[in-house]
Protein backbone atom coordinates (compact mmCIF):
# COMPACT_ATOMS: atom_id res chain seq x y z
CA UNK A 1 0.00 0.00 0.00
CA UNK A 2 2.97 2.28 0.77
CA UNK A 3 4.16 2.08 -2.71
CA UNK A 4 1.32 2.99 -4.15
CA UNK A 5 0.15 6.00 -1.91
CA UNK A 6 3.99 6.83 -3.03
CA UNK A 7 3.65 6.23 -6.51
CA UNK A 8 0.26 8.20 -6.35
CA UNK A 9 1.91 11.06 -5.33
CA UNK A 10 4.60 11.41 -6.72
CA UNK A 11 2.34 11.81 -10.05
CA UNK A 12 1.15 14.67 -8.45
CA UNK A 13 5.02 15.92 -8.48
CA UNK A 14 5.63 15.04 -11.97
CA UNK A 15 8.74 17.75 -12.92
CA UNK A 16 7.06 19.90 -15.86
CA UNK A 17 3.24 19.44 -15.14
CA UNK A 18 1.38 22.32 -15.75
CA UNK A 19 0.47 24.02 -12.64
CA UNK A 20 -2.58 26.76 -12.80
CA UNK A 21 -1.56 29.57 -11.61
CA UNK A 22 -3.04 31.48 -8.70
CA UNK A 23 -3.35 35.53 -8.73
CA UNK A 24 -1.43 36.39 -6.02
CA UNK A 25 1.04 33.46 -6.41
CA UNK A 26 3.54 34.93 -9.07
CA UNK A 27 5.63 31.69 -9.05
CA UNK A 28 3.38 28.73 -7.93
CA UNK A 29 6.28 25.85 -8.71
CA UNK A 30 8.60 27.79 -5.84
CA UNK A 31 5.42 26.57 -3.12
CA UNK A 32 5.66 22.80 -4.42
CA UNK A 33 7.96 20.61 -1.90
CA UNK A 34 9.52 17.43 -3.25
CA UNK A 35 8.29 14.36 -0.55
CA UNK A 36 11.52 12.54 -0.33
CA UNK A 37 10.85 8.69 1.01
CA UNK A 38 11.25 9.15 4.40
CA UNK A 39 8.42 11.88 4.57
CA UNK A 40 5.80 9.62 3.23
CA UNK A 41 6.91 6.90 5.99
CA UNK A 42 6.16 10.22 8.17
CA UNK A 43 2.97 11.42 6.30
CA UNK A 44 1.27 7.37 5.99
CA UNK A 45 1.88 6.87 10.09
CA UNK A 46 0.76 9.41 11.44
CA UNK A 47 -2.42 9.46 8.77
CA UNK A 48 -3.54 5.79 8.03
CA UNK A 49 -6.16 4.97 10.91
CA UNK A 50 -6.23 0.69 10.68
CA UNK A 51 -9.23 -0.58 9.01
CA UNK A 52 -8.86 -4.06 11.28
CA UNK A 53 -7.68 -4.69 14.63
CA UNK A 54 -7.52 -7.61 16.77
CA UNK A 55 -7.61 -8.19 20.52
CA UNK A 56 -7.21 -11.04 22.88
CA UNK A 57 -8.46 -10.82 26.01
CA UNK A 58 -8.17 -14.18 27.91
CA UNK A 59 -10.23 -16.63 25.85
CA UNK A 60 -12.40 -13.84 23.91
CA UNK A 61 -11.18 -12.45 20.77
CA UNK A 62 -12.13 -9.49 19.56
CA UNK A 63 -11.75 -8.35 16.15
CA UNK A 64 -12.36 -4.11 15.48
CA UNK A 65 -13.73 -3.62 11.99
CA UNK A 66 -14.04 0.13 10.61
CA UNK A 67 -17.53 0.66 9.46
CA UNK A 68 -16.17 2.47 6.86
CA UNK A 69 -14.71 -0.98 5.33
CA UNK A 70 -18.11 -2.30 5.67
CA UNK A 71 -21.05 0.18 4.75
CA UNK A 72 -21.32 3.73 2.92
CA UNK A 73 -21.72 6.20 4.56
CA UNK A 74 -25.08 6.46 6.86
CA UNK A 75 -26.07 3.01 5.45
CA UNK A 76 -26.81 -0.34 7.17
CA UNK A 77 -25.65 -2.41 3.82
CA UNK A 78 -22.93 -4.43 3.75
CA UNK A 79 -20.77 -3.49 0.72
CA UNK A 80 -19.27 -6.39 -1.84
CA UNK A 81 -16.37 -5.73 -0.12
CA UNK A 82 -17.35 -6.58 3.12
CA UNK A 83 -18.93 -9.72 1.97
CA UNK A 84 -15.57 -10.88 1.33
CA UNK A 85 -14.20 -9.26 4.33
CA UNK A 86 -16.34 -11.24 6.36
CA UNK A 87 -16.39 -14.51 5.03
CA UNK A 88 -12.10 -14.49 5.57
CA UNK A 89 -13.44 -13.85 9.19
CA UNK A 90 -16.60 -16.35 9.73
CA UNK A 91 -14.04 -19.13 8.80
CA UNK A 92 -12.45 -18.41 12.45
CA UNK A 93 -15.71 -18.84 14.04
CA UNK A 94 -15.92 -22.26 14.44
CA UNK A 95 -18.08 -23.64 17.69
CA UNK A 96 -18.96 -21.06 20.67
CA UNK A 97 -20.22 -17.85 20.93
CA UNK A 98 -19.70 -15.07 18.92
CA UNK A 99 -21.15 -11.32 19.57
CA UNK A 100 -21.27 -8.17 17.63
CA UNK A 101 -21.76 -4.92 18.01
CA UNK A 102 -22.30 -1.54 16.31
CA UNK A 103 -20.82 1.80 17.14
CA UNK A 104 -20.86 5.31 15.87
CA UNK A 105 -19.34 8.48 16.19
CA UNK A 106 -21.17 11.49 17.92
CA UNK A 107 -22.13 12.83 15.50
CA UNK A 108 -26.06 12.50 15.09
CA UNK A 109 -28.60 12.40 17.27
CA UNK A 110 -28.02 9.18 19.98
CA UNK A 111 -31.41 7.74 19.01
CA UNK A 112 -30.71 7.94 15.40
CA UNK A 113 -26.67 6.59 15.86
CA UNK A 114 -27.99 3.55 18.20
CA UNK A 115 -30.74 2.73 15.79
CA UNK A 116 -28.34 2.42 12.98
CA UNK A 117 -25.40 0.80 14.98
CA UNK A 118 -28.19 -1.55 15.95
CA UNK A 119 -28.70 -2.27 11.89
CA UNK A 120 -25.30 -2.08 11.01
CA UNK A 121 -24.59 -5.25 13.91
CA UNK A 122 -27.82 -7.40 12.46
CA UNK A 123 -26.45 -6.82 8.92
CA UNK A 124 -23.04 -8.41 10.04
CA UNK A 125 -24.89 -11.14 12.06
CA UNK A 126 -27.13 -11.56 9.12
CA UNK A 127 -24.17 -11.96 6.49
CA UNK A 128 -22.11 -14.51 9.25
CA UNK A 129 -24.91 -16.25 9.63
CA UNK A 130 -25.18 -17.30 5.89
CA UNK A 131 -21.96 -18.25 6.52
CA UNK A 132 -22.75 -20.50 8.65
CA UNK A 133 -21.95 -19.06 11.96
CA UNK A 134 -24.04 -20.34 14.75
CA UNK A 135 -24.63 -18.41 18.33
CA UNK A 136 -24.54 -15.01 16.92
CA UNK A 137 -26.05 -11.90 19.02
CA UNK A 138 -25.73 -9.09 18.02
CA UNK A 139 -26.47 -5.31 19.59
CA UNK A 140 -26.41 -1.61 18.74
CA UNK A 141 -23.96 0.19 20.95
CA UNK A 142 -24.43 3.78 19.42
CA UNK A 143 -22.05 6.30 20.58
CA UNK A 144 -21.36 4.42 23.82
CA UNK A 145 -17.70 3.09 24.09
CA UNK A 146 -15.67 5.28 21.98
CA UNK A 147 -11.86 4.35 21.42
CA UNK A 148 -10.70 7.71 20.27
CA UNK A 149 -11.96 11.25 21.14
CA UNK A 150 -14.67 12.61 18.71
CA UNK A 151 -13.49 16.06 19.85
CA UNK A 152 -10.39 17.59 21.04
CA UNK A 153 -10.42 21.11 22.64
CA UNK A 154 -13.98 20.93 21.85
CA UNK A 155 -12.80 21.29 17.97
CA UNK A 156 -13.71 18.47 15.83
CA UNK A 157 -11.59 15.24 15.39
CA UNK A 158 -12.72 13.82 12.30
CA UNK A 159 -9.60 10.92 13.02
CA UNK A 160 -11.20 10.00 16.28
CA UNK A 161 -14.48 9.41 15.04
CA UNK A 162 -13.30 7.61 11.92
CA UNK A 163 -11.93 4.89 14.79
CA UNK A 164 -15.30 4.87 16.67
CA UNK A 165 -17.21 4.07 13.86
CA UNK A 166 -16.83 0.31 14.20
CA UNK A 167 -18.38 -2.88 14.40
CA UNK A 168 -16.90 -5.54 16.98
CA UNK A 169 -16.92 -8.89 16.13
CA UNK A 170 -15.70 -10.82 19.91
CA UNK A 171 -15.57 -14.12 19.64
CA UNK A 172 -14.53 -17.38 22.49
CA UNK A 173 -14.32 -20.99 21.46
Amino acid sequence: MRRTVAAALCLLLLPGAAVAAEPDVPNPESSITTLTPEALDLLLEESVIPLEHEEQRGAATTVRISSDVLFEFDSATLTPEAAAHLARIAARLTGGRTEIAGFTDSLGAPAYNRKLSRQRAEAVKAELAGLGVENLTARGRGEADPVAPNQIGGRDNPSGRAENRRVEITFTP
